[in-house]
């Protein structure tokens, strides 16, 4: 996804699959209430342990860039701008499921999981 932040220290959520009782996965960027802190990356869910990975880098500023975040076997890899940002092993598999895909929010309905900027 390609993101401009409208601020930092500023919790977004980017794509999650959730119907905001499960979260099947959750990308998002952090403030400072997650564990590493603010504007790092973050995935979780609920099917996996750890439930929750970080990004080794922090985005900060509010310039274009481009996050992703992939998952092939049990490894769990942040992307920043296309450079490796860290990765996590996890154990667990996501649900097979019809809940929704939502971009731009954690899917929990409030402003608060809402994507703050562009």
């Amino acid at each position: 996804a390609w993101i401009k932040k409208a601020a930092d220290n500023d919790y977004g959520g980017i794509m999650a699959k959730t119907n905001a009782t499960l979260y099947d996965y959750d990308f998002f960027i952090c403030d400072s209430g997650c564990t590493n802190g603010a504007d790092y990356l973050a995935f979780y869910s609920d099917s996996t342990t750890p439930d929750e990975a970080f990004s080794n880098r922090t985005i900060t500023g509010t310039n274009w860039h481009h996050v992703a975040v992939s998952r092939i076997g049990s490894t769990i890899t942040f992307y920043i701008d296309g450079v490796a940002a860290g990765s996590t092993t996890v154990t667990g598999s996501f649900a097979a499921n019809t809940i929704p895909l939502r971009i731009g929010t954690d899917g929990d309905g409030s402003s608060v999981s809402q994507f703050n900027g562009t």
